[in-house]
C-alpha cells in the first residue's frame, strides 16, 4: 500500500549516470529522505568529484523491515581513488539514514 509521504528514489542518482526508467535502479522511500538527506550526500559527493577529479566508487544498499516494499534505512558508501594513483579507495562518506542496525 502506499503511503502519502512516497517517493520514487533512485539508487544511483543521475548525476552519477543512474537510470531513472530501469527498475533495477528505483527505490520507494520517503520524501523527506529522498529530497533532503540522501539529495545532500549525493551533490556532497558529485561536488567532490568536480573539484577533485577523483575517481569514487559508491555503494547504495536499501534495506527493508519485515518484508516492506519502501526502504525503511539507506546505506551509503564511497570512496575515492586519487587521480593518477593506483586504486586505493579511501573512504569519504558512510552513511545510513534511519537505523541500520
Amino acid at each position: 500500500m502506499r503511503n502519502s509521504d512516497d517517493s520514487r528514489g533512485h539508487l544511483i542518482g543521475r548525476q552519477f549516470g543512474g537510470d531513472g526508467h530501469d527498475m533495477r535502479n528505483i527505490i520507494t522511500q520517503g520524501k523527506v529522505q529522498n529530497n533532503g538527506d540522501i539529495s545532500d550526500v549525493e551533490n556532497s559527493i558529485a561536488e567532490h568529484v568536480r573539484t577533485t577529479k577523483n575517481t569514487v566508487l559508491m555503494s547504495v544498499t536499501p534495506l527493508y523491515r519485515n518484508g516492506g516494499v519502501r526502504a525503511s534505512h539507506v546505506l551509503i558508501e564511497a570512496g575515492m581513488t586519487a587521480a593518477g594513483q593506483s586504486p586505493t579507495c579511501f573512504p569519504i562518506f558512510r552513511i545510513c539514514y534511519g537505523s541500520c542496525r
